[in-house]
């Protein structure tokens, strides 16, 4: 056979195509695919002849992976799910880092699978009871209940006590009550108005002669409670007669009160429960310097007093305005007789205070320091 022949007859048919059909006839088959232990199929290389021209090879199809055919019968098998292993006692979340986890995530029970039950924690189980132990208990409940109520009741019993106590008056309360010095219940004191204008003796700037200007007999001591009025002087209704003044000083009226300035004296007198009595008199001066005159000789010429030992003159100041007492302190008997003098402005006042021997000295001060200021 020649070239030409061979050329003509055209490429050996692909395996499995039987002769006389080409790859555009027929049924298209699809390349197996080399076959295993095989050299893989190689295309002939086209021979050129001369004169004959290039070769064409023919229009082949790209390869084509054979598609497996699906068709009745049983499906295609499939392997088990298997979780990838975990260490015991810890649990993973699908998609969750390990090293991420909360305690509550790596400690959860694990999942239920398919066809299992609600996970369910077993019940626990009471721990047996000790009926001693129970009974201690029962008992340290009920002392602490009794306790409790006993603060209560203290607490409410104190508040209450405290409460009652405020109530009454200090001395009335058993216990508390003050033992008495002998001192007088006098009434509350007052002060009379004064004329409009009309200044106090204590402004030395406006009445710079010390004098009171109101009556002096409105400037009297009351009478404490529970004493006796004096019937010898007048008290708020008249004035001590000169004559009863002058005999105290032991000196005719016109050669002493007269010549020093006295206006007029006012007096008061009372008998208390304890046996003593009590006479004030208030002996008014033209002004202050009148009465520091008239006091200084009474003071000195008191018959009552004449005669006394050095050693029984004394002194004290009362409070407040701070003015200076002289008194005496005369003994006859089972009396003892106090003089107390002093001059506030333009008035000297003599109290002349008389009682058994065991009474004190107390309530002698207390009508000083009282009169004192109602002559402020």
């Amino acid at each position: 056979m020649t070239e030409e022949s061979t050329s003509s007859a055209g490429p050996a048919p692909y395996p499995g195509q039987g002769p006389g059909q080409g790859p555009y006839q027929g049924q298209q088959q699809a390349y197996p695919g080399p076959v295993p232990g095989q050299a893989p199929y190689q295309m002939p290389l086209p021979q050129q002849g001369m004169g004959s021209g290039q070769y064409q090879a023919p229009y082949q199809p790209p390869y084509q992976a054979p598609v497996p055919q699906q068709g009745p019968g049983p499906a295609p098998y499939q392997a088990p799910y298997q979780a990838p292993y975990q260490a015991p006692g810890q649990y993973q979340a699908p998609g969750q880092d390990p090293f991420q986890q909360s305690a509550a995530a790596v400690y959860a029970p694990p999942p239920n699978g398919p066809g299992l039950p609600p996970y369910a924690a077993p019940p626990l189980l009471p721990a047996p009871v000790d009926p001693e132990a129970e009974a201690r208990r029962q008992r340290r409940k009920r002392n602490t209940v009794r306790w409790a109520g006993a603060l209560v009741l203290a607490f409410v019993v104190a508040a209450v006590s405290g409460y009652l106590v405020t109530q009454p008056k200090r001395t009335d309360i058993p216990g508390l009550a003050t033992p008495s010095d002998g001192r007088y219940v006098f009434p509350a004191l007052s002060l009379p108005t004064l004329p409009p204008g009309q200044l106090p003796p204590g402004d030395s700037t406006g009445n710079p002669g010390g004098q009171h200007l109101s009556d002096i007999r409105k400037l009297l001591l009351p009478a404490p409670q529970d004493a006796v009025a004096g019937k010898s002087l007048p008290g708020a209704t008249g004035w001590v007669p000169q004559a009863t003044v002058a005999a105290l000083d032991g000196s005719p009226i016109t050669d002493t009160f007269a010549q020093d300035g006295l206006r007029h004296t006012a007096g008061v007198g009372w008998k208390t429960t304890d046996g003593a009595t009590t006479s004030i008199y208030l002996m008014q001066y033209i002004d202050g310097q009148a009465a520091q005159a008239g006091g200084q000789q009474f003071d000195t010429s008191l018959s009552a007093t004449a005669n006394l030992p050095v050693d029984a003159q004394k002194a004290f100041t009362t409070s407040g305005s701070k003015i200076p007492v002289t008194y005496y302190t005369a003994t006859s008997g089972g009396t003892t007789t106090r003089y107390g003098y002093f001059t506030q402005g333009d008035t000297n006042v003599l109290i002349v205070f008389s009682a058994p021997n065991a009474v004190s000295m107390v309530p002698f001060q207390q009508e000083v320091q009282l009169q004192s200021q109602l002559l402020e």
